[in-house]
């Protein structure tokens, strides 16, 4: 693992984005962006890619979290968790077609998110 690994949260909901964001914060995780788009994730993942991305599968507009994907992995490679409140089995199955680290439900608990975490992109660099 890197020594500061870079997350980026794609979630439309901003409560959502936040708590997620300052849960990976309390475990040491500190490089951490939230956009809400597809759109934005793809414009981000351009710049720099993230080691990981935690992505919501639904979101506004008109790319959902899986073609958003799709998209991304033709320039960089980046970790993906999958996150979604719902478990449509076709859709589970379209994410799971793109091998990602994990599918996790928004009612996950912060333990399950962080071994999720951890088991893509390592634990947090030490803190100094």
């Amino acid at each position: 693992m890197q020594e500061n690994p870079e997350i980026l949260i794609v979630e439309d909901e901003t409560i959502i984005a936040l708590d997620i964001k300052f849960k990976l914060h309390q475990y040491g995780y500190n490089h951490v962006k939230t956009v809400s788009s597809g759109e934005k994730a793809i414009l981000v993942a351009q710049e720099k890619c993230p080691d990981l991305i935690l992505m919501d599968i639904k979101l506004a507009g008109d790319l959902d979290g899986i073609t958003t994907v799709e998209t991304i992995n033709k320039t960089c490679h980046p970790a993906i968790i999958f996150m979604s409140a719902f478990s449509d089995q076709s859709i589970v199955d379209r994410a799971k077609a793109l091998k990602p680290v994990g599918y996790l439900t928004k009612a996950a608990s912060d333990d399950y998110l962080i071994a999720m975490v951890k088991k893509a992109i390592g634990d947090p660099p030490a803190t100094q």
